[in-house]
């Protein structure tokens, strides 16, 4: 007589699968933070090309023009652009520059979209890759918001910022308002153009460029969105000219594409316009651009003496990179 049977099939019981889940779970929450890490080292290796690029375009312009483009330019009162538009031949933009060149001086994008200045414009508003930081969250120009200038928003971002010295070394106090403060210590500041020789604590320690390009734990009034000018602004403006607006010639300057150091790396207090910290959303640290094009990646808890010194282009300081 044939065996009836019935062959047993295997299979998980409810235990042995709780005990799966929670080993695949441990496993996720192991193997996150190093994709995490691996994505974010991609993304600063990304960075540093981008300071890299732009640092060059800068050193190609002072190569043609025998000196670094001014931090601001005198000219016809409004928010003018400044410097980083004056770079776009070196750093493959020339088409753009060329369509912008015959209004540089008059034309204030930022602020109308009207014509002659067209803040609307494609050669505004697309997107400049090398000018923004991937790790930031700032995908367009929307730190910024002004129902009245809803095209700010939309504008291509800026995260990289000219270094314009030291807020204690050669200071000079315009006395419009306390956002005219500015410096004449570092490589980037109104009217003058500096040039390499004048860059007498040497160029690989001296900051050129520095990220600007988060506004992560940022206090109330400074956080996205803001209405603050020392928000992270787009190319578009670059410095505002009390002098010219209001017929003072001591009455100071609003820098916008530059600043000046006076916080840590990251600082996350109140500040003004001219004395926005220079931070980032990697970790612990921010990116900048040396004068001699090398790129550098200083720590939030760097000295400040040496952040200073790092800061200015001839104060004697011997300051060399931590």
């Amino acid at each position: 007589m044939r065996s009836t049977r019935c062959r047993v099939r295997a299979a998980f019981t409810l235990v042995e699968l709780l005990v799966v889940i929670a080993i695949i779970g441990v496993l996720v929450a192991l193997l996150l933070p190093a994709v995490q890490t691996a994505r974010e080292a991609a993304r600063r290796a990304q960075c540093s090309n981008h300071v890299r690029q732009l640092s060059l375009a800068v050193l190609n312009y002072h190569d043609v023009n025998l000196a670094f483009p001014s931090g601001g330019y005198k000219g016809n009162c409004g928010y003018k652009m400044g410097w980083v538009v004056r770079v776009f031949p070196f750093m493959e933009q020339g088409p753009r520059y060329d369509s912008i060149y015959p209004v540089l001086m008059t034309a204030t994008p930022w602020r109308f979209d009207t014509s002659p200045h067209f803040g609307t414009d494609p050669k505004y508003v697309t997107k400049i890759v090398p000018l923004s930081c991937p790790s930031s969250e700032l995908k367009k120009s929307e730190h910024y918001q002004n129902s009245t200038l809803p095209w700010i928003s939309d504008q291509s971002p800026l995260h990289y910022r000219g270094v314009a010295g030291a807020y204690n070394v050669e200071p000079v106090v315009g006395n419009w308002s306390a956002h005219s403060v500015y410096t004449t210590s570092g490589i980037f500041y109104p009217v003058v153009s500096t040039r390499v020789a004048e860059i007498q604590d040497g160029t690989s320690n001296t900051l050129l460029l520095g990220e600007y390009s988060s506004a992560i734990g940022l206090p109330a009034g400074l956080s996205k969105p803001s209405t603050a000018w020392g928000a992270i602004q787009p190319w578009t403006w670059g410095h505002y000219q009390y002098t010219t607006c209001f017929g003072d010639e001591n009455a100071g300057w609003l820098m916008i594409d530059h600043k000046m150091v006076q916080y840590p790396i990251n600082y996350k207090g109140s500040f003004l316009t001219n004395n926005a910290p220079f931070r980032s959303n990697h970790p612990n640290c921010a990116l900048f651009g040396m004068a001699d094009g090398s790129v550098q990646i200083l720590s939030q808890t760097i000295s400040m003496n040496v952040y200073y010194g790092l800061a200015t282009k001839n104060a004697g300081e011997n300051a060399p990179l931590p």
